[in-house]
């Protein structure tokens, strides 16, 4: 049967039957066994759980397929079948009371209310699971995500930026657009200042740990990146420090050659793993232990 000639039926068989009475919450149970009605409740259910059923498996299915840099859509994906699951709860409970009903029994606690909040909450996941990759696809939530994976790396490198970036007048209302473009701006202008101090053997430690634990070669340059920029942080600090004390700075002359530059690409890629690596990690910790205090 149709869809559309499923509908017609639904609502011819509820216009022929008798329900004089208003049931918001229990009209399946409490006409269970009205000439007509019973028919009507006997088309709805089913087709409610058919199609309960395909989106949770479809949405599944989908979940499992999509490109797991989409988060949005598979969170998406995700809302949309726990939302069907819910919604499929809610028919389990009209199901057992209707038939309780049908067999002479009273079970109509369950279509009153077990199964009211459960349709609330199904409604409630499937919106979201539609609104999510909406708001996740568009510019502001882009902006927004880019400013929130920057920030572990522009704390790291705000102390070497120049002033004149670095206070730049924000508001707490300041659009996230212009943070983030500022946040940008203090990372691009502290990588320069610690370019001498970037360790080329620091980097390949780091490629060597990364394409030991299975990452591809691209992968692999992105965590080798991501580790220096502490690394070289504690360096210069030290460097500065001595420097302070009265003695020469461990630093290379400015003829000596620039070990490797970190600018020139993307931060978000660098920034993620320099928030989340455990390669980075430990050569932070090893930058750490080799650092004098």
């Amino acid at each position: 049967m149709g869809v559309r000639r499923r509908d017609v039926l639904i609502v011819a068989l509820f216009a022929i039957g008798d329900a004089p009475v208003e049931r918001l919450r229990d009209l399946d149970t409490y006409y269970a066994n009205t000439p007509w009605l019973r028919e009507m409740i006997v088309c709805y259910l089913p087709a409610h759980t058919v199609g309960s059923t395909a989106l949770s498996v479809l949405c599944l299915k989908w979940t499992l397929r999509v490109d797991p840099a989409l988060r949005s859509l598979r969170w998406g994906l995700a809302l949309l079948m726990l939302g069907g699951l819910m919604d499929l709860g809610y028919l389990v409970a009209k199901w057992a009371a209707v038939g309780a009903r049908r067999s002479g029994r009273d079970w109509d606690f369950l279509s009153t209310y077990v199964a009211p909040p459960m349709a609330s909450a199904a409604a409630l996941l499937v919106g979201s699971g539609f609104i999510v990759p909406m708001l996740g696809g568009s510019a502001l939530w882009r902006d927004f995500s880019q400013y929130r994976r920057l920030r572990p790396l522009w704390k790291a490198l705000r102390g070497f930026a120049s002033r004149s970036v670095t206070t730049v007048p924000l508001t707490w209302w300041s659009p996230v657009g212009i943070r983030l473009i500022h946040r940008e701006s203090v990372i691009d202008d502290g990588l320069p200042a610690l370019a001498h101090w970037f360790d080329p053997a620091v980097r390949s430690a780091a490629y060597d740990a990364a394409r030991g634990q299975g990452l591809g070669e691209p992968a692999a340059a992105v965590v080798a990146d991501a580790a220096m920029p502490d690394a070289a942080c504690r360096h210069r600090t030290a460097a500065e420090r001595v420097c302070e004390d009265g003695a020469t700075p461990a630093v290379p002359g400015p003829d000596g050659p620039v070990p490797y530059r970190l600018g020139g690409q993307p931060l978000g890629p660098p920034a993620r793993e320099f928030r989340r690596s455990p390669v980075v990690a430990a050569a932070r910790r090893a930058a750490a232990a080799t650092t004098p205090a």
